[in-house]
């Protein structure tokens, strides 16, 4: 029987206006630690469920990753070594020292680079993590995508993102990172982080030790999308400057800027990453729209 060709446009109208976020794909499923590649310029590590795909289209981020952690388990209680160039950071600092051989095999890619278009879907990469794993002495939970390459010394390079906590995420008085910025120069640990802790959006300066540079209730930050800019000239004689926006209203939540040592070989973690507390609620958060330029 033939199909009237007017229905045949009908059903390709339908095809074509078929929302985009509706598509996903399962990176990691949260039965254990396990890391990869979106990009040349975009990886991730996760110990919980990260979806590529699939966020509600009222969070409005366009390329963007469901980030799932449950009140128990979960767990990141292996991670990469931190001889590794994708050494993880938290409450304690670590030293990584990263080769020559590394910087030779990356350099072609330390032009301005943004993430998007169509290769961004088609170069996912999953890579199971077995022997590289070394056991951590603290239970923490974390899901976060970093950019690559490292961020070297004297360099200045511009962060953008988009981030969506659920209302009701629950904090402690212990380290809960929603993203850092981390060195890996020797000195290791992060030296911008966004907290969520005691009830307030906190923004953490490690090497000028400020543990509340700026903050918020939590209640400001959750339940709404927030684009964050952060643009960073590294090395010891380095400035930084960070805003946090409310994507829908243009209000600005934080802001910081700081002068001095911002270190090396660094790059962006965003997403979350928290110890293990007793009581802890899930966490459902969304992050995405990632853009990183060298200048």
């Amino acid at each position: 029987m033939l199909v009237p060709f007017t229905s045949l446009l009908a059903l390709a109208s339908l095809v074509v206006a078929a929302p985009l976020e509706k598509r996903s794909k399962v990176l990691a499923s949260g039965n254990g630690m396990k890391s990869g590649a979106i990009s040349k310029t975009l990886s991730w590590q996760s110990s919980g469920k990260l979806i590529q795909g699939g966020c509600p289209s009222t969070v409005k981020i366009s390329s963007c990753y469901q980030v799932l952690l449950n009140s128990a388990g979960n767990l990141a209680s292996r991670s990469l070594s931190d001889d590794s160039i994708f050494a993880d950071s938290d409450d304690s600092h670590h030293q990584t020292t990263l080769s020559d051989a590394y910087y030779a095999e990356t350099s072609p890619f330390l032009a301005p680079a943004e993430i998007g278009g169509p290769e961004y879907e088609e170069m996912t990469v999953e890579v199971e993590d077995s022997s590289a794993l070394v056991k951590r002495a603290s239970a923490r939970q974390r899901i976060e995508m970093y950019s690559m390459p490292l961020a070297a010394s004297g360099s200045t390079w511009t962060f953008t993102w988009k981030s969506y906590l659920s209302t009701g995420t629950s904090t402690s008085g212990t380290f809960f990172h929603l993203f850092q910025l981390l060195r890996r120069d020797g000195n290791g640990g992060y030296i911008l982080s966004l907290g969520a802790v005691n009830g307030k959006a906190v923004v953490q300066d490690s090497i000028r030790g400020c543990s509340s540079c700026a903050s918020i209730p939590i209640s400001s930050f959750t339940g709404k999308t927030v684009s964050h800019t952060l643009k960073v000239k590294f090395g010891s004689s380095g400035t930084l400057s960070y805003k946090a926006v409310d994507s829908a209203s243009k209000k600005t939540l934080l802001s910081y800027s700081a002068k001095g040592q911002m270190g090396s070989s660094a790059s962006l973690k965003a997403g979350a990453y928290r110890a293990v507390t007793s009581g802890m609620s899930a966490v459902k958060a969304y992050v995405g729209d990632f853009a990183f330029k060298k200048s």
